[in-house]
């Protein structure tokens, strides 16, 4: 029996290239069909309600979501959770400017469920509180 292979680490250097080729077919054809900005207008627009990444790969005809979750965080930088935390984390800033809301309120209101998780994911992404941040801002005025 004649083998194309002269070793087993040659078996395995050929398995390991048409893995990574059918991973970047994959990974092309998510982009062709705009899934990763599709993905990303669907969070932004909907981050203030239960967002999970099944719902987002249903709402966008997809499948395979463990494959869509690799390119998602190859082509973003950021896992899929990172993400969603970050754009939560952006959209907490105008309701800081407002005193009327407390802290546990505008946590919930851009989709946080609990206020421990919305003050870490703050201060990883700004470096500082958001008491410190919103002492910090210029007050708007109390429209009690």
């Amino acid at each position: 029996m004649s083998c194309w292979f002269k070793s087993i680490g040659q078996v395995f250097c050929w398995c390991r290239h048409l893995i990574i080729m059918r991973t970047k077919r994959r990974a092309s054809s998510f982009l062709k069909r705009g899934v990763v900005a599709k993905t990303k207008r669907y969070v932004e627009a909907h981050h203030s309600e239960k967002i999970t990444v099944f719902e987002v790969a249903e709402k966008l005809g997809l499948k395979n979501w463990s494959r869509f979750l690799s390119v998602f965080e190859e082509k973003v930088g950021l896992r899929f959770s990172e993400f969603l935390s970050n754009v939560r984390v952006l959209a907490s800033r105008k309701f800081l400017l407002n005193q009327n809301y407390t802290e546990t309120e505008i946590a919930r209101e851009v989709g946080f469920t609990n206020v421990t998780t919305f003050r870490r994911a703050f201060l990883k992404k700004f470096g500082e509180t958001p008491t410190c941040y919103r002492k910090r801002i210029p007050k708007s005025p109390r429209t009690d």
